[in-house]
């Protein structure tokens, strides 16, 4: 059994934000200043930040829709739209500055989604495989150098490593810019609403399953934390 299920409001402080959640997941405008959700895409669903850090999720894997069985790690990263705007430093002597704005004014969230363990194997696999290209490439040029320096430069075998070496990186930068995107569930992490102490994070790439479970969650505890609210009747007699 995974940890983290639904929870009372009492003990859960984050269910009178559910409300706000489950009016975002139910709009049918999508404006990135007001931050409203296309209802209509099956495959999206907005939780908190806090919710993917502490496994406040169903159990219900993000991929397949099947019961999870595990957890999944991710990382989000988001640029927001006015730091951008820095692109156009590349033309200028303050190109420098371009990532590092960036890097400063990016919203992070990370955390855990639940999976079953074939989905998380083949994740693993898929990342394992593009990142380990790295040091594959790091290896060969050190290959390379290596030859080349006992046995010369007109070694048969510098040309081979050197080919190969470029192969590997041409295919770990196709690998992580557009592949691995692709592969599993991405997010996407939006300003702070007021009021909230908590990023809102859209999740792409689900399961129309995972989402319809985290809407039910979301709609459930709006539901508690309203019925909390309603003062109780007085005892006539």
């Amino acid at each position: 059994m995974l940890p983290g299920g639904p929870c009372t409001p009492p003990l859960c402080p984050r269910s009178s934000n559910c409300r706000w959640l489950a009016r975002c997941n139910t709009q049918q405008t999508h404006n990135h200043h007001q931050f409203s959700i296309v209802a209509s895409k099956q495959d999206r669903v907005v939780v908190w930040a806090s919710q993917l850090k502490d496994k406040d999720l169903p159990h219900v894997c993000a991929v397949t829709g099947a019961p999870a069985e595990t957890w999944y790690r991710v990382r989000f990263k988001t640029v927001p739209g006015w730091a951008e705007a820095s692109h156009a430093l590349a033309f200028t002597q303050l190109a420098p500055l371009a990532p590092v704005l960036e890097e400063v004014t990016m919203r992070r969230a990370r955390g855990y989604l639940p999976v079953t363990r074939h989905i998380r194997r083949q994740l693993l696999m898929v990342n394992w495989s593009i990142f380990g290209l790295l040091p594959l490439t790091l290896a060969l040029c050190v290959a390379a150098a290596v030859v080349a320096g006992n046995l010369g430069p007109q070694s048969t075998l510098v040309g081979p490593l050197v080919v190969a070496g470029i192969f590997t990186i041409l295919a770990g930068l196709i690998g992580l810019i557009g592949i691995l995107p692709l592969v599993g569930p991405g997010g996407r992490v939006f300003a702070r609403q007021r009021g909230h102490q908590d990023n809102p994070v859209e999740l792409f790439h689900v399961h129309p399953a995972f989402v319809t479970a985290v809407q039910q969650l979301q709609l459930a505890r709006a539901q508690s934390a309203n019925l909390a609210q309603v003062p109780s009747q007085p005892n006539w007699k």
